[in-house]
């Protein structure tokens, strides 16, 4: 993340300063604006917030900017044939293969095709179990790789460095892989060219909008925090009691407070379009 340091509002304080403008209290709100939908309606106005932010300034806002640290790993080779559909495999070596799951490809000898499956669980010694999509038999010494799974948060790419070395997001080609110095994207996991090897590797990235209502326990997802900084933290709380008086049929209220939102908005974008860009806003290659 960028160097400067923020704080961000969090779901609650925007739901309780939200009902303090309009009802009062949540024990006052009409059913169907109980703790639960209010969650909801905070989770989509951050979204609307930052979805508005892109479109408007051409670019994303600059705290959304994230690093994600990783390791690459050498190929192995299946260690036995493996008929198609099998459910467990058996390499080489898997002591890389993470032990709760992931994606990886399997590409014969000589042969360009690419297969790709998930597997549930490694051993983290030679086996993998509970694999699906394993398409096609394969046979003793058929290449190996892994792919790399992408975080949580995480939205759209930016550039990659393995050892240093920058590769650049390319679209995918059917049943191809990357050359360098691309990579591409198979589902939710990075895909690097074909004997990429063991390197350090750091993805830099843009954050997707945080989904607020993940936790089953309301508590929990009000101690969520927004994507909106405290500078701004009247747009969720003006944008929210807009919604409210929706709900009660104070329309008069609706307006008013969707313009107090939006004045918060504008002054955002206006304060932000300019912010010093990242001193790695490298897009291409320099060549």
């Amino acid at each position: 993340m960028s160097g400067q340091s923020l704080n961000y509002v969090t779901v609650g304080e925007a739901i309780d300063a939200a009902l303090g403008k309009t009802v009062g209290a949540a024990n006052q709100l009409p059913t169907e604006l109980q703790m639960t939908a209010l969650i909801r309606e905070i989770s989509d106005i951050n979204a609307e917030f930052y979805d508005r932010g892109e479109k408007d300034m051409k670019k994303k806002f600059w705290w959304m900017e994230e690093f994600h640290n990783f390791n690459t790993y050498a190929a192995t080779t299946l260690g036995a044939a493996a008929a198609a559909n099998a459910s467990v495999l058996t390499l080489t070596d898997a002591s890389n293969f993470p032990a709760g799951g992931g994606r990886a490809f399997k590409q014969p000898s000589g042969d360009g095709h690419v297969d790709y499956f998930d597997f549930g669980a490694s051993d983290q010694s030679t086996q993998l179990t509970t694999v699906t999509n394993f398409q096609l038999a394969g046979v003793s010494g058929d290449r190996i790789e892994l792919l790399y799974a992408t975080p949580a948060d995480f939205g759209d790419a930016i550039i990659v460095h393995l050892d240093r070395v920058p590769y650049y997001h390319q679209d995918p080609l059917p049943n191809m892989l990357p050359i360098r110095p691309y990579f591409t994207f198979n589902g939710a996991y990075m895909l690097f060219p074909r004997d990429t090897g063991a390197h350090k590797g750091t993805l830099r990235y843009w954050k997707q909008a945080t989904d607020l209502t993940t936790n089953e326990d309301d508590a929990d997802n009000r101690a969520l925090s927004t994507n909106v900084p405290d500078k701004y933290r009247k747009y969720p709380i003006f944008r929210l009691a807009a919604e409210i008086m929706v709900v009660k049929r104070r329309f008069d209220l609706v307006d008013r407070f969707n313009l107090e939102a939006e004045k918060v908005y504008q002054r955002a974008i206006q304060a932000e379009v300019n912010a010093s860009a990242s001193p790695y806003d490298t897009v291409g290659p320099s060549w």
